[in-house]
């Protein structure tokens, strides 16, 4: 308590005196850190879309370090759903603190990629990096603190290993010490795995602020969804021995619940099934199982099924958990999928539990380049009702990006085979007429694959590399690296709307000249989507919108925003899709899209390119 008592007045001594840390600011800076500071000082929310080029980062980081100067608050939480945009708050953090400023940050890195492979390899009783944790773990924070600042991964595991510690939990341990929080949302907004130790009986307060927030809608669902499968405990039921009579039988007890659901399945005739209310008998019976399987777990330590069994019931604690939150946002759904059944407690609609969450700050500022339209970001996201709503224009050139729509080209699903060769020429237009580094994003891998044969056929020429379903780091890396400064020859990616390319990714100058976007992003037609569709045209007769276009044009403008990331660069906007031409799409056009050209017909696209790229040649 001391060593932090006197770390704060240090902090607050040298963030009440820090300057911003560049001599000028770009177009929007000022006025997004601006308009920070006040949300924070009045304790308020703040939504923002700020699109590329603005700096969201610096120009929320800074405000927020000086209001926290100022001891307006504890510390802050900087929350995010990317490596990448984890990697700029830290790098952000290390300008600021070149700029003298004290301030201890920490980045939680999830358990499972920070554990040392010892740990992975080790039962938790043979654990070098567990065993005795607590009789080192003072002297390992003490280490830390008194040599460290910026306490990123590469420092956590340097000193995990210096004194024989989890490294998992020594950043935890470290981080009640810390000013800046940085780390996934699951953290503030998962309600199994967020952090107690701050939001429980803690009376300090905090500062939010949550990086990328388009991320959030998807990521709460999941966050506050479960399922549970029956092959998992028929699976079990082989695992005991025959005098555990008592777990046997809850065991049995669970998969005759399930077989009665696959009866009434059978005898109706179907293979989905959604309900309004929870699926109580079952929730009792898992619940009498956890019990007997905690007691079981206790007592068999050295069993062979233990890690099995121990899976089995955090699973089973996971959606008794969820449980606990079901109310008239979720549904009950049952899928017979072959010889399994899977029954989903599904939220539909997670904003008031968000809510719950962000009034654990005394102030929260939630960003992103793409949050059109705010007011339906506000609403999905938990913001209140009086939170505040802010959108800033490009700092870039309106001139350096044409947008242009092929109205031509149809891709809904019943016109899908029609439109390969129009969107291979397409594609080879850009090409022919600017040599460069392009990326084409499709609604699935099937439309991908397929337009892909049509186009090495008719452009052989063209040097083509395509996104895998499933790819590492490396070769992620391996992909982006592909794309290099001032190309020889043109290169064009074939990627996934929504994938890993079409968000999160810095092709800067020459390395990406443009951005071709086929389709306008649905979500695929599901179970799930139709019921959340259901739930906002019951709510406010929008069920369409939240479920389908808004979420898909997301995912266009994520995509589309790839090409301009610098004040010096240039590049092309290529939507292809009819739909993109009505009212409904143009309202939801980002306000810098200044620049957009219909075309009705390959000519006059090409010429179209022509004329873009004249003006800079």
């Amino acid at each position: 308590m001391v060593f932090q008592a006197e770390w704060r007045q240090k902090r607050n001594t040298t963030l009440t005196n820090i300057t911003f840390p560049y001599t000028t600011f770009r177009k929007g800076q000022r006025e997004l850190a601006s308009a920070a500071y006040k949300t924070l000082r009045t304790k308020q929310e703040l939504f923002v879309e700020a699109p590329t080029g603005v700096g969201k980062t610096i120009s929320t980081l800074f405000p927020t370090l000086k209001a926290l100067g100022e001891n307006h608050a504890d510390r802050l939480f900087y929350l995010t759903a990317k490596t990448i945009t984890r990697q700029a708050a830290e790098d952000a953090l290390a300008t600021l603190a070149a700029e003298g400023a004290k301030i201890k940050s920490i980045t939680i890195t999830a358990k499972d990629k920070i554990s040392f492979p010892e740990e992975q390899e080790s039962a938790p009783e043979n654990n070098p990096y567990a065993i005795g944790y607590y009789d080192r773990v003072n002297e390992g924070v003490w280490d830390i603190l008194h040599h460290e600042n910026q306490i990123t991964r590469p420092i956590i595991e340097a000193y995990a290993k210096k004194h024989t510690l989890s490294p998992f939990e020594l950043s935890l341990d470290v981080s009640l010490f810390c000013d800046v929080i940085i780390a996934d949302y699951n953290y503030l907004f998962d309600p199994t795995v967020y952090l107690r130790r701050f939001f429980e009986d803690n009376n300090e307060s905090y500062y939010f602020l949550v990086d990328e927030a388009h991320n959030l809608v998807n990521r709460s669902r999941e966050m506050y969804s479960a399922d549970i499968k029956r092959n998992t405990f028929e699976s079990a039921l082989k695992s005991f021995p025959k005098n555990s009579k008592k777990i046997l039988k809850s065991l049995r007890d669970i998969d005759n619940e399930f077989a009665s659901i696959e009866e009434i399945a059978q005898q109706n005739g179907w293979t989905f099934h959604h309900q309004k209310a929870p699926a109580e008998t079952l929730n009792k019976l898992l619940l009498r199982f956890s019990g007997l399987a905690k007691e079981w777990l206790a007592a068999n330590p050295e069993n062979q099924n233990q890690e099995e069994i121990l899976n089995l019931y955090f699973e089973v604690l996971h959606f008794l958990k969820i449980s606990d939150f079901y109310d008239d946002t979720y549904e009950s759904t049952i899928e017979i999928i072959g010889d399994n059944i899977k029954i989903r407690q599904f939220c539909m609609a997670p904003a008031h539990f968000l809510n719950n969450m962000l009034h654990n700050a005394k102030a929260s500022l939630l960003f992103s380049a793409s949050l059109t339209p705010l007011p339906y970001y506000q609403e999905v996201l938990g913001g209140d009702q009086e939170a505040l709503r802010y959108r800033l224009p490009s700092p870039f050139p309106a001139k350096n990006q044409q947008v242009f729509i092929a109205s031509y080209i149809q891709t809904t699903y019943k016109k899908r085979g029609d439109s390969y060769h129009s969107i291979a020429q397409a594609i080879a237009d850009a090409v022919y007429t600017k040599k460069g580094n392009y990326l084409v994003f499709f609604p699935s891998y099937k439309y991908l694959d397929d337009c892909y044969e049509i186009f090495r056929q008719r452009f052989p020429d063209i040097n083509v590399v395509l996104q895998d379903t499933q790819m590492n780091e490396q070769e992620r890396e391996d992909f982006l690296a592909k794309f290099v400064e001032n190309p020889k020859q043109s290169l064009v990616g074939f990627c996934v709307l929504g994938g890993i390319f079409s968000e999160g990714i810095d092709l800067k100058g020459t390395r990406l000249i443009g951005s071709i976007v086929v389709g306008v992003g649905l979500p695929q037609k599901n179970h799930e989507q139709e019921l959340i569709k259901d739930y906002f045209n019951a709510k406010e007769g929008q069920g369409f919108e939240y479920a389908y276009q808004l979420p898909g044009m997301n995912k266009v403008l994520q995509a589309a925003g790839r090409v301009i990331r610098d004040a010096n660069d240039k590049g092309i906007v290529l939507l292809l899709d009819q739909r993109f031409t009505s009212n409904i799409y143009r309202s939801l056009f980002p306000s810098h899209w200044q620049n957009i050209e219909i075309c009705h017909t390959p000519e006059q696209l090409k010429q179209g390119l022509k004329t873009f790229w004249q003006e800079f040649d």
